[in-house]
């Protein structure tokens, strides 16, 4: 024994400075006896930190063992692992409780094992070194003093040191809900195990062995064992047998098991004693033996009934809480010719029983509701990539809908591999989905080759009530006009995710109730929020200086499909940032707006955004082009009557800021400027000055790169009606001409206290 003032005198090497910081850090917890700190190695090796811990003072009694001083080892595997790897925590009480949970599975004659952290203590140690140990060593003699250990359900016993453990499939709930439904009593049912290579999947179906029908054709399936002792695909019987749920037990029970013979004695005292190997043997009689001899091991499932339901952290267990009372452990019992499975020498090996592949595995893992449908449109790299997250994320509907082929290139950036060349890109999708789970039908998916634009407005309206949320990823401008002017049901979610800027520029658009704000009204949001976000003004700049993109690329002869360099990451990078947004509107309706995702020349993320749109689209049909809309957007809206109300009974006017959509009979305003300089102000008439001299439509010109445009005029009818006077009648034919020879249509907003007035002449 080292006392810690002899801590340092180990060695002179790298390790006793390890040991010596690690016994500091101990000497500043709180609750420890800084006088009692030892150290020490014994015969394996192993080096032991000890101490005492004071544990809390409670009012009431406590309703375990918990002593107000507890003497604790920090047991590392050896003097070079100090700092490395984590410690087992030991306590240094013979008589310390063992039946109040969290407790690993030790030999008799060794100390009780504290289990601090479920997955292990190594990530904490990694992260926060021994203080990280000593927050959830004193978390847990809290929780263990005043009873709370369990308090969240119950915790499985862990896995014991020393253990032969091997993997397979194993449907806990099916097993649960089998005992449950037995009623209460203990009881046993058989079925059989698939071997495959090194793991065994319990089938999870019963065979009755009072049906001699299924007895043969469990036995056909049951091969004797290959002449070498190899199992490769072959099967062999399971026996589940569980305790008397009258009567849970609560003390840990599991142990370190590696025999038959210590199953056995784990299990005395529950009334398996007779039930155990009779069930075993019964088994083996029925379905594994030739000429009185076993032909294959045995699966062994136990179950015990414990007094409350498992923690419903984990996945896999029966929904029913009476059900989740059942704590499962699975065993292969290895016997040969020459041993029955129990013989007290037969090898046990515990299996992890891993829970099969499933839509809701998938959704649980993610930390998600297992709920909603969506519908993407496009099913490029994007696409593709938005796809595959979220099927990951557990969605359990999808329908992705694309004409398009996948060209060897596509590989690039695209979800798929080699072997989808030259199919459907949309059937990548549907084979994901069939892949990802056990069954391959977890997940209802679609594959749909159209071209989007041949999609009615009927079809669309069909696809979204189908899938709540429709999320364009086409990058298309057809299609960008097509579900512009798609009535979509009031429940349907809608939006549009591109990638601009030669990646540097992710973008997703979320549409409104009822397509209000549509996607082309987001699109001149966009292009007017480069006003403040130098992110998108860099866009506007370079996209048109440099006109058509310079690095676009042909491959293949007669290839008419461009495609810009960029890496996948690069896609990635957008589409992980869209995602929380994205699965908030699966289900339900997220309130319209923009989310902007602007990395560096690298893709480097620099912070996603969101640009909220507040309030509907103003919408106006002119009297003189009854085919055309004119929409105002919410805030330029708001500026003209802000501007009416401020000049008082004086007409005041400006310029309107927007753009045109010729194929669609549109006109979208999305800024409004005040009175130009050089205007003449009256009561009853004005005269503006000339355009593009406000402090606004200079920023317009310089930021948006003329992706807003002059669209028309504005001005007031402070006491008067909305609808154009004779006067102002006159005088838009001076600016119709002009507008005439460009080809433009002219476009006249009156604001008034009843509103807005518009006219539009062609």
């Amino acid at each position: 024994m080292v006392t810690n003032s002899d801590a340092q005198e180990l060695a002179e090497d790298h390790w006793t400075a390890a040991v010596a910081r690690e016994v500091q850090r101990i000497r500043l917890w709180r609750a420890v006896d800084v006088n009692g700190i030892s150290v020490s190695t014994d015969s394996a090796r192993r080096l032991r930190i000890g101490f005492t811990v004071r544990t809390e003072r409670l009012l009431e009694p406590s309703p375990t063992e918990i002593q107000p001083l507890e003497p604790i080892s920090l047991v590392y595997r050896s003097l070079e692992a100090v700092g490395q790897y984590a410690p087992r925590v030991w306590s240094n009480r013979p008589d310390f409780p063992r039946d109040i949970g969290h407790i690993n599975p030790t030999p008799a004659d060794q100390p009780a094992s504290l289990c601090l952290a479920r997955a292990g203590l190594q990530p904490i140690y990694d992260r926060f070194g021994v203080d990280g140990v000593a927050d959830r060593l004193l978390s847990w003699l809290h929780d263990a003093k005043t009873g709370q250990l369990m308090a969240d359900g119950w915790e499985p016993v862990p896995m014991g040191d020393g253990q032969n453990v091997g993997a397979g499939f194993l449907d806990v709930g099916f097993f649960q809900e089998m005992a449950l439904r037995a009623g209460e009593g203990g009881g046993r049912r058989y079925g059989v195990a698939r071997v495959v290579g090194s793991y065994l999947e319990f089938m999870s179906s019963v065979v009755d062995l009072e049906d001699e029908k299924q007895v043969q054709e469990a036995r056909k399936r049951i091969q004797p064992l290959p002449a070498n002792g190899g199992l490769v695909d072959s099967h062999i019987p399971w026996v589940f047998v569980w305790t008397d749920s009258a009567n849970p037990v609560s003390r840990q029970l599991f142990g370190v098991w590696n025999s038959y013979g210590a199953i056995e004695v784990g299990l005395k005292g529950l009334g398996l004693e007779y039930d155990l190997p009779t069930a075993i043997m019964t088994a083996v009689q029925h379905l594994a033996m030739a000429d009185g001899r076993p032909t294959a091991p045995v699966g062994l499932v136990i179950g015990v009934w414990r007094p409350i339901p498992i923690s419903e952290d984990l996945f896999g267990m029966a929904d029913s809480q009476d059900a989740r009372r059942l704590e499962i452990r699975a065993y292969r019992l290895s016997c040969d010719k020459h041993k029955l499975a129990i013989d007290q020498t037969v090898e046990a090996q515990q299996l992890l029983g891993f829970q099969r592949a499933n839509q809701e595995m998938l959704a649980f893992v993610s930390g998600r509701e297992a709920t909603g449908s969506v519908a993407i449109l496009g099913y490029g790299a994007l696409g593709s990539t938005i796809g595959d997250l979220m099927l990951r994320a557990g969605v359990p509907k999808a329908a992705a809908f694309d004409s398009d082929y996948l060209a060897p290139h596509n590989l690039a950036r695209h979800n798929a591999t080699a072997d989808h060349q030259f199919h459907p890109k949309v059937d990548q999708f549907r084979d994901l989905a069939k892949r990802l789970t056990f069954s391959g039908t977890d997940i209802a998916c679609s594959a749909i080759p159209c071209d989007v634009t041949t999609l009615s407005n009927d079809r669309l309206a069909e696809v979204a009530r189908e899938h709540p949320l429709i999320l364009d990823t086409t990058a298309s401008e057809h299609v960008r006009r097509h579900l512009a002017v798609a009535d979509l049901p009031e429940t349907a979610q809608l939006m549009r995710a591109e990638i601009f800027h030669r990646g540097r520029l992710g973008v997703l658009f979320v549409a409104g109730p009822a397509n209000n704000p549509n996607l082309i009204d987001l699109y001149y949001a966009l292009c007017m929020a480069s006003l403040d976000e130098r992110a998108v003004e860099a866009w506007l700049r370079e996209e048109r200086a440099e006109g058509t993109s310079s690095d676009d690329m042909v491959l293949g002869m007669g290839c008419a499909s461009p495609t810009t360099t960029m890496p996948k990451y690069k896609v990635t990078q957008h589409a992980s940032a869209f995602m929380p947004r994205i699965l908030a509107g699966i289900p339900g309706t997220l309130e319209p707006g923009i989310a902007i995702n602007p990395t560096d020349t690298t893709g480097a993320p620099l912070g996603t955004r969101w640009l909220p749109y507040v309030g509907p689209v103003t919408v106006l049909a002119p009297d003189e082009a009854p085919d055309w809309q004119v929409r105002i957007a919410p805030s330029a809206s708001s500026a003209l009557a802000e501007y009416r109300e401020c000049n008082g009974d004086m007409e005041t006017g400006g310029y309107l800021y927007g753009g045109f959509d010729f194929a669609l009979k549109r006109v979208y305003v999305v800024a409004v400027s005040d009175l130009p300089p050089g205007s003449e102000q009256r009561a009853d008439g004005i005269t503006l000055g000339r355009a593009g001299q406000t402090r606004l439509e200079r920023k317009i010109s310089r930021r948006t790169a003329g992706k807003l445009m002059q669209v028309g005029t504005w001005h007031s009818h402070p006491r008067s009606g909305r609808t154009p006077s004779p006067k102002d009648r006159k005088t838009m034919k001076g600016f119709r001409k002009e507008d005439r020879s460009n080809g433009l249509p002219t476009l006249l907003l009156i604001t008034s206290p009843e509103g807005l007035g518009v006219g539009l002449w062609l």
